[in-house]
């Protein structure tokens, strides 16, 4: 009877061996790099008919140009770690966030299950390939993005607050380290009880919060010399540790739905979107405006598709990027986008100007 068990076991541990050497081997590795890469079979003419019923968009959008329509990678497969830590894949990952540096495109994503750890995808800035993806520390949201030029270090939504990861140590970041990548400065946000809205602008954290019935609040954190924020309430390392005291400069908005701001020149930028509905970008001249983020105020009102997430603008070039490719949300509507926008944003302005004689 030993004999026989014996047998089994090793049987048992062969098969294993068998299966692991099948699943990791080249050809199965390249098929799964083939779907983390891919966004979710739709080809750029069909993005573009989507586009097309969009009039402010379509008229301006440079559709001989490649870089106007960037593929969301890891929309079916994404490899990341699971809720016990352990190396996974997610078929689940929903695009949030969304920034660039001078070389490089980031986008963040959370698992819609809350089975995964949430990551950040590193593109390309030129070329616009995958170039690794970066796990975050939990489940989180991760519903914003920002990037400090100035100390090179991106800025990420956390639950309950903020963190900041150093460029290189996203760049070298290799999931095969079976860890998440280090935080270089890690913060509680006691007034944003749900960071969603974020960007960099002039040395500020400008960070938000999404508000589906309620309006929303901007709050503005200093960022000091070595790149962190300032007199913020860190998470300390160690529970005994204690933490300094918050100070915040904070404006509520009178606009509820908000899911990303951008600054540019003398424009300040707003997304809206919730559910199947259209979404809305408003743009305010600060000229005009006063400072005044409101629906009534806004110099220009435009009209994109639904599941519209954060936005930046990059070299007179705007950036938006939707949800709606994701798996929870691909079959709510008909007009998914799954792949990043880049519109020529003083075209954009040249055009709604003209609709206004």
């Amino acid at each position: 009877m030993k004999i026989k068990t014996s047998y089994f076991i090793v049987g048992l541990l062969l098969v294993l061996v068998v299966e692991s050497v099948i699943l990791f081997s080249p050809n199965n590795l390249l098929q799964y790099k083939k779907q983390e890469t891919m966004n979710h079979n739709q080809s750029k003419k069909e993005q573009l008919a989507i586009l097309n019923q969009y009039p402010s968009i379509a008229t301006v959008l440079e559709t001989e140009n490649s870089a106007s329509l960037i593929p969301i990678p890891g929309l079916k497969a994404t490899k990341t770690l699971n809720d016990k830590g352990k190396v996974s894949v997610c078929d689940a990952m929903t695009p949030q966030g969304l920034t660039l540096s001078d070389d490089y495109l980031l986008i963040s994503a959370y698992c819609h299950d809350h089975l995964h750890h949430s990551v950040i995808y590193i593109l390309d800035g030129h070329s616009h390939e995958l170039l690794r993806t970066a796990i975050l520390m939990d489940t989180s949201h991760a519903g914003g993005l920002g990037f400090d030029e100035n100390k090179n270090n991106v800025w990420v939504s956390t639950t309950g607050g903020v963190a900041a990861i150093t460029l290189s140590d996203i760049l070298t970041y290799e999931i095969e380290d079976n860890r998440p990548v280090r935080y270089y400065d890690n913060n509680l946000l006691l007034n944003i009880n749900r960071s969603s809205v974020m960007t960099v602008f002039n040395n500020f954290l400008i960070v938000g919060n999404f508000k589906k019935q309620t309006n929303g609040k901007l709050t503005l954190y200093a960022i000091d010399q070595s790149g962190k924020l300032s007199n913020s309430l860190r998470i300390p390392t160690d529970e005994t540790n204690s933490a300094n005291p918050l100070y915040y400069t904070s404006e509520t908005l009178s606009i509820n739905k908000i899911q990303g701001i951008a600054f540019y020149q003398n424009y300040v930028l707003l997304s809206q979107s919730y559910g199947k509905q259209n979404s809305k970008l408003y743009i305010f001249d600060k000229a005009q405006n006063k400072g005044n983020l409101k629906i009534s105020e806004a110099t220009y009102t435009i009209e994109f598709p639904p599941y519209l997430e954060q936005i930046t603008v990059k070299d007179g070039y705007l950036y938006a990027v939707f949800e709606s490719g994701a798996k929870a949300y691909r079959h709510k509507t008909s007009e998914l986008v799954d792949y990043i926008i880049r519109i020529p944003f003083d075209e954009l302005i040249k055009q709604e100007e003209q609709q206004k004689l």
